[in-house]
């Protein structure tokens, strides 16, 4: 390499770092770290909503509600729709009005209880479609019951099914 090829390379790196220093791009602001479980007041905002839609049900004898309210808790099953039918009211309007940030609970165990309730709601829809619906009813009645025990104890009826799954790894 020549003489006059090394100064021109030093005179280029020299004017491009002084290009650098005089004009500093802004540097963004690192994004919030993604929430890594469910806030359990949604939960439980969840479950009331679905007990007072199973309760309704029962009370104007309504049995389409049963399935209907399967269908919208296995929907926030998909994690690829990241979609929680009747957590959209809490995200959208509760959860801004809360000043303290609520208990986190684990989207693994969100996601055992929920389909703990959508397996439940689609076995009383299977007893609903072979035509007993009186025993349909029955079942409805005894899942707004734990849903309501989830709902305002804060008691996961599931909890015992997510010790044993993580009790195995």
């Amino acid at each position: 390499m020549k003489t006059g090829e090394t100064r021109g390379v030093t005179d280029f790196t020299r004017r491009y770092a002084a290009h650098l220093m005089s004009s500093p791009a802004p540097v963004p602001a690192p994004s919030p770290a993604p929430p890594r479980g469910l806030d359990t007041l949604q939960l439980r905002w969840e479950r009331s909503v679905a007990a007072i839609l199973l309760i309704s049900g029962y009370v104007w004898k309504r049995d389409l509600v049963i399935p209907a309210v399967a269908v919208a808790v296995t929907v926030s099953l998909v994690t690829a729709w990241d979609l929680r039918p009747f957590g959209a009211p809490y995200e959208s309007f509760i959860r801004r009005r809360l000043r303290r940030p609520a208990a986190q609970m684990s989207m693994t165990a969100v996601r055992t209880d929920d389909l703990m309730v959508s397996s439940s709601l689609l076995l009383t829809s299977l007893v609903l479609a072979m035509g007993f619906e009186g025993v349909a009813q029955v079942l409805s009645l005894l899942i707004s019951g734990g849903l309501i025990i989830e709902a305002a104890g804060g008691v996961w009826l599931s909890a015992p099914l997510w010790q044993r799954l993580r009790s195995r790894r």
